[in-house]
């Protein structure tokens, strides 16, 4: 990568840490929720900015704010790639939060995003401000979901018994276990990314998850909603 180029992907991050901040101060109301969505590998700036005029459309969430993180720069999907190339990232989401004790904040990690929300709910100071979401993603320690209201979900498409990539590693391990049930996916790509977006690809493997898991931009948030397993049989997502 060139000098130049460097510098570039360097600004572009530092630029979205102050965003960042720039959206908790000028937020609609001091008490108004916000979600902070903590993209998983690859997941592009682009992206993310998908991703919250997605969920801005929301009519159930009006009264929230929304922000998205891409993964950082660099990044590999394993932890500790995360966690030294997206300090800046989750240090500056901590500090929004510990800066706005007033305010209630919901910390969404897909995939390997969960590393980076998990981090961000350990810094910050008053544990009632905020829940944790892990969408098949990274699991956070035992030690965290003491502190932190902490919910896992994973996908499933009971008619082909298919689910989503991560399921059985984010099964059981959380305060709260929830299950997005779709009929729409055929394979485990699409289900994982269908977490996220109601409009992934039925089709999505993994050559082509990064680069269209995001395709539509019809944000998904139905699982804040859907009931702990056992028993989650909503169907929020069919073919025609």
């Amino acid at each position: 990568m060139s000098l130049e180029a460097g510098v570039s992907l360097a600004t572009k991050q530092l630029c979205l840490i102050i965003s960042l901040f720039l959206a908790s101060s000028l937020c609609k109301a001091e008490d108004e929720p916000m979600i902070i969505y903590f993209g998983g590998a690859g997941a592009s700036q682009s992206q993310m900015n998908c991703w919250e005029q997605g969920a801005e459309k929301i009519t159930k969430f009006k009264n929230y704010s929304f922000k998205g993180i891409a993964y950082p720069l660099g990044a590999s999907e394993k932890q500790d790639s995360a966690l030294n190339k997206g300090a800046d990232l989750f240090n500056a989401v901590a500090n929004v939060i510990n800066r706005n004790p007033k305010r209630k904040f919901i910390l969404i990690g897909h995939s390997s995003g969960a590393t980076l929300a998990n981090k961000a709910a350990e810094l910050v100071k008053d544990s009632a401000q905020i829940e944790l979401y892990n969408l098949d993603g990274f699991v956070p320690s035992k030690e965290l979901q003491k502190k932190v209201k902490t919910t896992c979900v994973h996908a499933i498409n009971r008619n082909l018994g298919t689910k989503s990539i991560n399921a059985n590693s984010v099964s059981g391990v959380c305060g709260t276990d929830r299950q997005y049930i779709d009929y729409q996916c055929k394979t485990e790509w699409c289900l994982h990314y269908s977490l996220i977006n109601k409009s992934t690809p039925p089709n999505l493997n993994i050559d082509t998850a990064k680069r269209d898991g995001y395709l539509g931009c019809e944000t998904n948030l139905d699982w804040l909603e859907s009931p702990a397993i056992p028993g989650a049989e909503k169907k929020v997502r069919t073919s025609d």
